[in-house]
């Protein structure tokens, strides 16, 4: 939670041994108590949240009834080709950026595509 309120975004490096000693994110987490809230409930498989922030100029409040990326609220195209270049960047084997764009540009029209063992090949 820190970090997303410190950085407004979480990536992989974030929960690297650098980005967990973040002075920002551990002075804001510092501030973090979470409480489960008994009047939010989970519906099937979508868990609802609420967030408060409590600052000198007043109190915030956010509820997410259905999360960013679940289906009935699908993350945007860019955000799911931002996430899949994040993890590219930290796979065991480096992937040439041609590579990586292609995947995306071909998986974005994937109903056109007559074998998905091609694009698999472009990750391998």
């Amino acid at each position: 939670m820190a970090t997303a309120i410190a950085k407004r975004n979480v990536v992989i490096a974030d929960y690297s041994e650098e980005g967990l000693r973040n002075p920002l994110t551990l002075e804001i987490a510092k501030k973090v108590y979470p409480v489960l809230s008994k009047d939010i409930k989970k519906d099937g498989d979508i868990y609802p949240a609420q967030v408060e922030i409590v600052t000198q100029k007043g109190v915030y409040r956010q509820r997410v009834d259905i999360p960013y990326g679940h289906p009935q609220r699908p993350m945007s195209l860019e955000a799911i080709a931002e996430k899949f270049r994040d993890c590219t960047s930290y796979s065991a084997k480096k992937l040439p950026q041609k590579n990586i764009e292609e995947v995306i540009q071909r998986v974005n029209g994937l109903e056109k595509e007559s074998c998905v063992g091609d694009i698999v090949r472009l990750l391998s």
